[in-house]
């Protein structure tokens, strides 16, 4: 992704693309990050029930302000000016060339850091069900690297962290990349010897 990529997905409204294709829009990841930071204010600015203080999350007030403290500090390295205004303006007066292009590809990188810290705090993904003790038909792998990490892996969560459906599970091998999805899936549950115990354990575990 670009800088501009970056910035419009940090302070606008946006589409994204799930694994299955379909397209749902986003909110700023900033203005949810700022709604994150007091979860029981309403829309209208109001406090808690009864005058009782409005709980703050420390996680996301310390991401936010981090963010902006770097975002500050960067425009200022950057064009030689402070910025006295809101964050959003700051990303978004950010025109394409008229900073080097090694602060642009810096910023990039910077950027995309948020986007993937503010994505990973929000919305945490539920880790793949590693397929411990069995091997890839494809490289012969049970395990891999100088760690000895298991090396198949399902990934049976949808987007919200549900169970999905088992038509849109998928299997995948860290040792050689290899990758099964749809009814391949089913197949390899059965060459592996594992659908039974597999499937009880992931829907006792959701």
């Amino acid at each position: 992704m670009t800088l501009q990529d970056n910035i419009h997905v940090l302070t606008r409204e946006h589409l994204s693309q799930d694994k299955h294709g379909n397209l749902r829009t986003i909110p700023a990841l900033l203005a949810e990050l700022r709604i994150a930071v007091t979860p029981g204010r309403n829309s209208s600015g109001g406090g808690g029930a009864e005058g009782a203080p409005i709980p703050i999350d420390p996680t996301a007030l310390d991401m936010l302000g981090g963010i902006e403290k770097e975002a500050r500090k960067d425009y200022a390295e950057a064009t030689g000016a402070a910025w006295t205004g809101d964050l959003e303006a700051l990303l978004q007066s950010y025109p394409h060339g008229q900073i080097s292009a090694e602060w642009e590809a810096y910023l990039a990188r910077v950027t995309l850091g948020w986007v993937d810290a503010i994505t990973a705090y929000l919305w945490p993904v539920k880790p793949r069900r590693k397929l411990t003790g069995k091997t890839c038909p494809s490289c012969g792998q049970s395990l891999y690297g100088e760690e000895r990490k298991v090396a198949l892996s399902l990934g049976c969560w949808d987007d919200d962290g549900n169970l999905a459906k088992i038509g849109d599970w998928d299997i995948a091998c860290a040792g050689c990349g290899a990758e099964w999805s749809g009814d391949q899936v089913s197949w390899l549950l059965r060459a592996l010897d594992t659908p039974a115990d597999i499937v009880a354990e992931v829907v006792e575990v959701g």
